[in-house]
């Protein structure tokens, strides 16, 4: 049988690591994060990495291109990191971030960036953070899934539930627990 995937590995220049994370930059390049290995980048087939992000190798859990070029990366433990060019910064909780186990990431139409993570949502507008969380209407803290519809309200995916912020608040639509299917 003829296969339709190409496969890409240790020969290509990828860590024995599962890969968690996918985007392409503006510039067409395509990164990938790993578990435990860090950030990589697709260059003419081959993957080169990990990348210097700050330090150690991070687990990159989530990648998000940013419109005005480079790359937003959610490492799990090291926060926010913002990749452009040779240039890299990063957030933690230290500078505001509700947490540094970043769990998804999303760039609304504005350009704010929202990030999801362990102990709640934080929007980062370049400068600031504003930090959300059960307290201010979310079904959980721990957020997996953020975007934005055409009418340019948020929607949030939590453990509990899927959240839409609109007019500056949450409203929630509590997701029940699956039942277990009981045939006779």
């Amino acid at each position: 049988k003829r296969s339709v995937f190409k496969t890409f590995g240790l020969a290509e220049g990828l860590p024995p690591e599962p890969v968690l994370a996918l985007a392409e930059e503006t510039s067409g390049r395509l990164m990938l994060g790993t578990l435990e290995g860090g950030m990589f980048v697709m260059e003419n087939g081959r993957f080169f990495g990990p990348l210097a992000l700050l330090g150690a190798p991070s687990s990159v859990w989530t990648l998000q291109p940013r419109r005005a070029g480079g790359i937003w990366a959610g490492a799990y433990g090291d926060g926010l990191l913002k990749l452009h060019g040779q240039k890299s910064a990063r957030w933690t909780a230290r500078d505001g971030l509700v947490s540094s186990e970043i769990l998804s990431m999303f760039e609304d139409r504005a350009g704010a960036l929202w990030i999801g993570t362990e102990s709640g949502l934080s929007r980062f507008d370049g400068q600031r953070f504003a930090d959300y969380s059960t307290a201010d209407g979310l079904s959980a803290n721990a957020v997996h899934a953020i975007t934005q519809d055409a009418a340019g309200d948020l929607w949030v995916g939590t453990d509990a539930g899927l959240n839409r912020f609109s007019g500056g608040r949450f409203c929630t639509a509590i997701i029940p627990k699956r039942r277990a299917m009981v045939s006779s």
